[in-house]
């Protein structure tokens, strides 16, 4: 075998392993997430008060949170109650919550975590899963 050969076969088995250890570390957040639903906002972040609407964990250095919060602030104004956290400044609630990684969005329903999502999402995305808290109070 020539060693341009030996050499694309290294590289590919270094790609593989890189993609495989990439997915791993999605999938174990993944999990760690939905281990999150269902449980008391008030247990995991009391501080939070929020009974009904959206917690949204960002850095100012992250291009994907820069494209993210303007998307979450207009849903923001349209009613839909929120919490911008800068995990820059404040890390305490996102420790609290397992949040790992920015965007993030953890959603609240009646004191409760119903869904929680990791990376940007696009607008029509973000209304069907934000939408429904729109018609409730906080």
């Amino acid at each position: 075998m020539s060693i341009l050969i030996k050499t694309a076969i290294g590289i590919a088995a270094v790609l593989a392993a890189i993609f495989l250890i990439l997915n791993l570390m999605r999938i174990w957040i993944i999990r760690r997430a939905e281990r999150l639903k269902g449980r008391k906002l008030d247990e995991l972040y009391p501080a939070a008060k929020l009974k009904t609407g959206f917690i949204y964990f960002f850095s100012p250095g992250c291009a994907p949170c820069r494209q993210m919060t303007p998307l979450l602030r207009k849903m923001e104004k349209t009613g839909i109650p929120g919490r911008f956290v800068d995990v820059s400044v404040d890390m305490a609630p996102a420790r609290a919550l397992g949040v790992i990684g920015t965007p993030a969005v953890v959603v609240v329903e009646s004191g409760v975590v119903t869904d929680v999502f990791f990376g940007m999402q696009p607008e029509p995305t973000l209304k069907e899963r934000l939408g429904n808290l729109r018609t409730r109070r906080r």
